[in-house]
Order: C-alpha cells, then sequence, then structure tokens
C-alpha cells in the first residue's frame, strides 16, 4: 500500500478536541510549560528573546506562530525540536520530555540547505540516511512525494538546476520521508516569489492534509497565517509572548479562492487590529 493511499484526513481542532471531550484520550502532540530563552551576552546586556510561552498543540492540528521580526519565532521552534535548550519551563511532544534535539519531526528551515553535491533523490533521502534506515525502502516514498509536488523527472537533477521554489519543494519532501508525525517550518517560503510562494501554500496544505501531520508554521504573512491554519498564536515584540490565540474556522479543503470569502478578511483585519493595538502596524 503507497505512503499516500494509507494517509488519512486531518482532523480538525474542534473535532479533536470534542474527542478529548467524549474520550479523555487525546493528549496534545506539543506542550508547552512557561518556556522561556535568555541569550547570554557580553557585559549586562543579556537578551530575553521569549518570555513564560505556554501553549497546546494539537494532534493533526496546523498552528501558525505569527509576530514581528525578533520577537521569538524561529527561538521557539528551535527549542521545540530540542536544538535550543530552555532557559527555564519545559517543553513535551507527546509527554515526552524534550531534553535534546528530537528525532521524531521534520523541520524547514528559511533557506532549503540542500547539498549541492547530492542528486535531489539522494537530498530527500539524507534523513533516511542518518537515521540509518534502509535506503532502498524508502526510494518508493521519495518518489512518490517528489512526484507529489510535481518534481518527479527531477530525481537526477543537482539543486543549483532547480529554482528557488523548487528548492523548497525538495526540502519539504526531505522533511516528510521518514513519516513524522510532527512538521516544523520556520518561514520557509518567505524569500520567494508571490506566485511561488502561493503555490508551495496549496502543495502544503494538500500534504499536510493526506498525511495527516501536526504542523506548526512560523510566519510573517497574516494572509498566509489565516489561509492555512486551524489556529493562529499571535506573539508580542521581544520579548515573545503569546498575546492571543485565534481559532480559524474557515471551511475545508481551502483554496486560493478563500481569500474572498468576507470571513477571511474579517480574520486578517481582527489579527491586524491586534497587531496595531501593540504599536507595531
Amino acid at each position: 500500500m503507497s505512503w499516500a493511499s494509507r494517509a488519512f484526513s486531518r482532523r480538525s481542532v474542534d473535532q479533536a478536541m470534542q474527542t478529548q471531550q467524549d474520550y479523555g484520550m487525546l493528549a496534545a502532540s506539543v506542550r508547552l510549560d512557561e518556556v522561556s530563552r535568555l541569550y547570554k551576552r557580553s557585559g549586562n546586556s543579556d537578551l530575553l528573546a521569549v518570555d513564560r510561552v505556554s501553549l497546546e498543540v494539537f494532534p493533526a492540528e496546523f498552528c501558525s506562530v505569527l509576530g514581528p521580526s525578533g520577537c521569538g519565532k524561529s527561538t521557539l521552534l528551535m527549542m521545540i525540536a530540542g536544538l535550543y535548550p530552555t532557559s527555564s519551563g519545559r517543553v513535551f511532544i507527546n509527554d515526552t520530555l524534550v531534553n535534546g534535539p528530537y528525532t521524531e519531526l521534520g523541520i524547514v528551515f528559511q533557506r532549503d540547505v540542500l547539498l549541492d553535491w547530492r542528486t535531489v533523490l539522494d537530498n530527500v533521502l539524507l534523513p533516511i540516511e542518518v537515521k540509518g534506515l534502509s535506503k532502498a525502502r524508502y526510494r518508493e516514498r521519495a518518489l512518490e512525494l517528489l512526484n507529489m509536488v510535481g518534481l518527479g523527472e527531477f530525481a537526477g537533477a543537482y539543486p543549483e538546476q532547480l529554482s528557488g521554489g523548487m528548492r523548497q519543494r525538495v526540502a519539504i519532501c526531505r522533511a516528510l520521508v521518514h513519516d513524522p508525525p510532527l512538521l516544523l517550518m520556520d518561514e520557509p517560503f518567505g524569500a520567494l516569489d508571490a506566485l511561488t510562494r502561493e503555490k508551495l501554500n496549496l502543495d502544503l496544505m494538500r500534504l499536510t492534509t493526506e498525511s495527516n501531520k501536526t504542523m506548526i508554521f512560523v510566519t510573517h504573512s497574516i494572509d498566509e497565517a489565516v489561509l492555512m491554519s486551524d489556529r493562529i498564536v499571535i506573539m508580542s515584540p521581544r520579548p515573545g509572548k503569546v498575546t492571543q490565540v485565534l481559532e480559524v474556522d474557515l471551511p475545508k479543503p481551502r483554496t486560493l479562492e478563500t481569500r474572498a470569502d468576507p470571513h477571511f478578511h474579517a480574520l486578517v483585519h481582527k489579527i491586524r487590529e491586534a497587531f496595531h493595538s501593540m504599536g507595531i502596524i
């Protein structure tokens, strides 16, 4: 059975929370308890980047983190991944305390960080090698992912032969190839042109829906967050704090035409007003 056919439709946050209420058995995929991060610097100029953030992200939820530059969004993501230690507070993934790099997740950075000397297919298979898994076993899945994002014919190409948008699609496939339950993305589309960004928004919504991933997506774009998310976490300027968590109750599946929905515009306006009240817009 193929990877795509094993996937099932992602539940909405409302459905997940209703299941929790009905059966008392649904745990958060990610839980942050009073998490802070202090950067030690020379002299007396230590920098508090994230300040006492508490948050729950539920299974199969698409959660965006939205805030101004320098508010600690990327730092928050790195602490969830276990790549940065917390200065205080704790991070749990599936009730397991994160106290070092957490391997059962996929992560996509602002830059694609592909290895130029490896083909597209070999770049996608890199996590399989790192985890000591069988490349032969995962090759079909890697090719299937590349086909799903329209890059099947480029499996033997090298990164220098690809556009920026194509490279980011390869990075997404690489993050998904070992089928992690959790996917973290740190402004992966920020440097792309508007048309390519829209295409990748659609690709990502389709991939995460079909594979039932829990997603934490860091972005600067209000429109992008509203289009893609189940919930949006709004952060204050540094030191970053959660000021509001907004549920996005737009119907699914969503397309670019969703942006014409009056409720879409109302949500965008509500977020802009929240930032305006913080003196950001």
